[in-house]
């Protein structure tokens, strides 16, 4: 007989078995309790049980952090120390590390780190990044590596991932970093994985490879330039490996382009934005023909130079005016203007980005696979742009001017890497396991692979319920002094992507908690409930509510997930925690009627008999403020008018598998 695993209601293993019988059990029908040691025994029904378990004081109670180690964190500083958990300390730590930092220079500068010490062993790593994981990888550093080694970003933010399954008491690594005026000379490093065109189509079927895969194609085809034009390497090989990248940059923006068009949100987009789209398309266009001419009349020498395919020295000079040119027509301009389109500043589309736009036309038409399309286009976006850096950064070495094309390099790789990170918030989607969160007025989000479940409690009690008059709540149902409905939006199913990030917040609990979460529970004010909602039991007395914390990093360093809807979060460690892209409210209801708690839970101001419960309301930043409030209901009648101020645990164990669930 297959019997699946044993969890206790935390998610902890357990070693139960619906086959661990007490001996000379079991002995007839009865009721099933265990004894002391874990074994199942068969007691009459009517007699008070002499052991069930024992149960301390729950509001005692404190859970395990799932990680020890604190790591990573956001830092505004102009210098500063990176070091490794427990670097210095002579600690062996053998728990599975994750860590990111973020680090932020002011505007003008760049980041220098200086290695101080580092030694891993084989399966730890340290990645440092242009901005975030989807820009220039500017190196990464494993094993043992050299003091005093320096590493320069071309961005004044850069971002840090380090990843190791345990340290020894040896191992760790200490990194100093400050802010410096941007260096001369190309700063495109070599990264060792190389990436055709090819490799990248056939990886981009995740949405997470394909951005770091077109980062990595963008730097791939920088340095090829770099090195042709600047002699630093086998200019040969240079050369070869800059033609094909050109030619797979034409032939896919001929067939991404192709797509796009039978789309038809173009169209849609002219008609709603007429300026916008001419603009767009301008741009685009421009870039295209500067692009053909340079691929179907033109000769690409093996240092850097251009020469006419046919007999008209004239076309070159001609050429290279045209993109050199100041004016609207000139790739300065052009490139200007694609980065704020895509970046949304204020002076083009209202602030609001193309890769918005195009999301926007693309769920109006319930496309099926609007994310994948999405995807398509915003690869399509940074190739255009990538085709024009190559003809500045040629044209610019046909005149010799060296200093210009080695400062535009950098600027290529700076601005298509803030791009690639911008665009991927686009693209992130809720993680795996199930889980949830209080239900926002516009309703539950959904990712490219996650549908939400809709549940509501229905809370009662005379003068129960306190909010935030200063403030308007987003919550969806209702509240008054005597009765709260809260919506909730409920994950039951493992699909998604990747896991939670480190970080200090709570979300609702349903089955497991999700990895690096915490167990919890909290009574409230009696009432009922409809559709799904949290694992805990609800009656007419009595609302509990499980929750799943965590408190392993810092809440100042932005998580990544879906900005596309508004929702909440619920706040845990004293301020609510950073989402990336997005801009958080922090509301309040308290709950007067049932103090009960017990484990890791939201943060908690009540005092005696109630919960004074903060939640994170989190929208896209730029997103319109005029979002729907919680509607307020000035003389609601409860239905249930009992406030309950003691409770009781109840524990119930049934053999079969899954009984402790």
């Amino acid at each position: 007989m297959y019997e699946d695993f044993w969890l206790w209601s935390d998610g902890t293993p357990s070693e139960m078995s619906y086959s661990s019988w007490a001996s000379g059990e079991p002995s007839g029908q009865g009721c099933v309790t265990t004894t002391s040691t874990g074994e199942w025994s068969v007691k009459n029904c009517d007699e008070e049980a002499f052991y069930v378990c024992q149960i301390g004081d729950e509001s005692l109670y404190e859970m395990e952090p799932h990680s020890k180690a604190r790591c990573g964190g956001i830092l505004y500083e102009s210098s500063g120390q990176i070091v490794s958990p427990g670097y210095g300390q002579n600690l062996n730590n053998p728990e599975e590390l994750d860590c990111e930092w973020k680090i932020i220079v002011p505007d003008g500068k760049v980041v220098q780190f200086t290695v101080e010490d580092f030694q891993l062993k084989e399966d730890g790593s340290l990645e440092i990044f242009d901005f975030c994981p989807y820009g220039h990888r500017v190196e990464s550093l494993s094993g043992t590596v050299e003091s005093n080694l320096t590493i320069t970003t071309t961005a004044n933010e850069a971002f840090l991932k380090f990843s190791s399954n345990g340290l020894q008491p040896t191992h760790g690594f200490n990194i100093s970093f400050q802010a410096k005026p941007p260096q001369r000379g190309p700063n495109v490093r070599q990264n060792s994985q190389k990436t055709t065109r090819a490799t990248r189509r056939t990886l981009a079927k995740g949405i997470v490879p394909g951005l770091q895969q077109v980062a990595s194609f963008v730097s791939s085809t920088l340095l090829s330039v770099a090195n042709m034009v600047f002699g630093s390497q086998n200019t040969g090989q240079q050369h070869a490996e800059l033609m094909n990248n050109l030619n797979l940059l034409k032939d896919t923006v001929k067939e991404i382009g192709s797509d796009i068009q039978q789309l038809g949100i173009m169209l849609e987009w002219q008609v709603e934005m007429a300026q916008a789209a001419q603009m767009y398309s301008s741009s685009e266009q421009r870039i295209k023909n500067l692009l053909d001419t340079l691929q179907t009349q033109l000769t690409i020498t093996t240092n850097g130079t251009l020469e006419p395919a046919r007999a008209n020295r004239g076309l070159v000079q001609n050429w290279v005016d045209n993109v050199l040119t100041q004016g609207e027509g000139g790739i300065n301009a052009v490139l200007n203007n694609m980065h704020r389109m895509v970046m949304g500043t204020q002076s083009v589309f209202n602030g609001k980005s193309v890769i918005a736009i195009m999301d926007g036309l693309l769920k109006s038409q319930h496309h099926p696979s609007a994310t994948e399309e999405l995807k398509s286009i915003a690869e399509y976006i940074i190739d255009l742009q990538l085709s024009g850096y190559v003809a500045w950064i040629l044209a610019l070495r046909h005149n010799g001017d060296m200093d210009k094309a080695e400062g535009i390099i950098n600027r290529g790789s700076k601005k298509l890497s803030e791009q690639n990170c911008f665009m991927a918030r686009f693209f992130d989607d809720w993680p795996t396991g199930t889980f949830g969160f209080p239900m926002a007025t516009g309703g539950c989000p959904n990712g490219s692979s996650v549908v939400f479940k809709g549940g509501q409690y229905e809370m009662n009690g005379v003068n129960s319920f306190l909010w935030s008059e200063d403030d308007q709540l987003h919550l969806s149902g209702s509240v008054s002094n005597n009765t709260v409905k809260q919506g909730v939006c409920m994950k039951t199913t493992y699909s998604g992507s990747g896991n939670w990030s480190k970080g200090r917040y709570c979300l609702f609990k349903h089955g497991n908690c999700p990895p690096g979460f915490s167990w919890g529970r909290l009574g409230f004010p009696g009432g009922t409930k409809t559709g799904v909602v949290s694992d805990g039991d609800v009656d007419s007395d009595s609302t509990e509510v499980e929750f799943c914390c965590r408190d392993d990093g810092d809440a100042s360093y932005p998580i990544r997930l879906p900005v596309g809807t508004p929702f909440y979060l619920l706040r845990h460690g004293g301020q609510c925690q950073q989402v990336d892209g997005a801009t958080v409210l922090e509301e309040w209801i308290e709950f007067r009627g049932n103090g009960h708690r017990a484990g890791m839970t939201p943060d908690d101001d009540g005092e005696g008999n109630s919960h004074k419960i903060y939640y994170c309301f989190y929208r896209a930043s730029g997103s319109s403020p005029n979002i729907p409030a919680t509607p307020i209901i000035s003389a609601a009648v409860p239905v249930h008018t009992t406030n309950v101020i003691n409770y009781v645990v109840t524990i119930s164990l049934v053999a079969g598998p899954r009984a402790l669930l």
